[in-house]
C-alpha cells in the first residue's frame, strides 16, 4: 500500500470517529424519550411525536371562550404526573401555576374549516403568525425566530425566555393542516435551574423535529 493511501485511510477513519463521537455526545444530552400519538378531533388527522418519558400524563379538553366556538381552543397536553394539573378555561380558570410548569400543549380552534389544499408550506402565513405570537408575549425575550421545514410541512418556530426570580423557557412551533392552525407550545417554569431547564430549549427543538402528521387509521 502506498504511503499516501495509508495516510488517506487514517484521516478518513479519524473523521468518522469524530462524527460518531459527536453524535453520541449529542444523544447523551437528550432525556429518555417515548413515541406518542395524538388523534386530533374531527378530520384533522393524527400527530406522532417523541417526548420525554417524564411526560407521563395526558389531558384533553376544550378551553371555552365567551365569544363562542370560533374562539374556543381544543387542547391536548402532556406533563409529568407529579406536577399539579392546570387546565385553562375562559370561564372558570384562575390562572396558571407560578413556579411548577413543565409541559407540551397542542392546540387548535374548535371551529374547523377545511381548505382543499394542505397549507403546510405557506411561509407567508407562518411568518404572520410568528409576529402575532411575539406581540402577545411582550415580556419575553426572543432568542430564536425561524421557519423550519420538517418532512412535508413548514413550521414557524421561536424560543423565548423570562429570567427573573422564576425561570421561564418557552418554545413554540406553528403549522397548518388544510387551513387550520396547529400550535405546539413547550413551556417550563421553575424557581431553580437544573439539567432539565438547561437543556429544555435544545431538547424541545429536537422534539419538534420528530413531528409527523398522518391520517387516522
Amino acid at each position: 500500500m502506498k504511503k499516501s493511501h495509508y495516510i488517506l485511510f487514517v484521516v478518513i477513519g479519524y473523521l468518522f470517529s469524530c462524527i460518531n463521537k459527536s453524535e453520541k455526545n449529542d444523544r447523551s444530552l437528550m432525556p429518555d424519550v417515548k413515541a406518542q400519538t395524538i388523534n386530533l378531533v374531527d378530520s384533522l388527522g393524527r400527530i406522532e411525536i417523541s417526548l420525554p418519558i417524564r411526560y407521563d400524563t395526558f389531558l384533553k379538553w376544550v378551553d371555552y371562550s365567551d365569544c363562542g366556538k370560533p374562539c374556543n381552543q381544543q387542547k391536548y397536553r402532556f406533563q409529568p404526573k407529579n406536577i399539579p394539573v392546570s387546565q385553562e378555561s375562559g370561564f372558570i380558570w384562575k390562572g396558571d401555576l407560578v413556579d411548577a410548569v413543565d409541559r407540551l400543549t397542542i392546540s387548535h380552534s374548535q371551529y374547523i374549516p377545511f381548505e382543499i389544499l394542505d397549507t403546510g408550506l405557506d411561509l407567508v402565513r407562518d411568518k404572520h403568525w410568528m409576529g402575532q405570537e411575539m406581540a402577545a408575549l411582550p415580556n419575553f425575550k426572543v432568542n430564536l425566530d425561524t421557519i423550519e421545514c420538517i418532512k412535508d410541512r413548514c413550521f414557524s418556530v421561536f424560543a423565548m425566555q423570562i429570567d427573573d426570580s422564576i425561570h421561564t423557557e418557552k418554545v413554540i412551533a406553528i403549522t397548518t393542516v388544510r387551513g387550520n392552525r396547529i400550535t405546539f407550545d413547550f413551556l417550563l417554569r421553575m424557581k431553580t435551574e437544573n439539567s432539565i431547564y438547561k437543556e429544555f430549549v435544545r431538547n424541545s427543538l429536537k422534539f419538534i423535529q420528530t413531528i409527523k402528521f398522518s391520517q387516522k387509521q
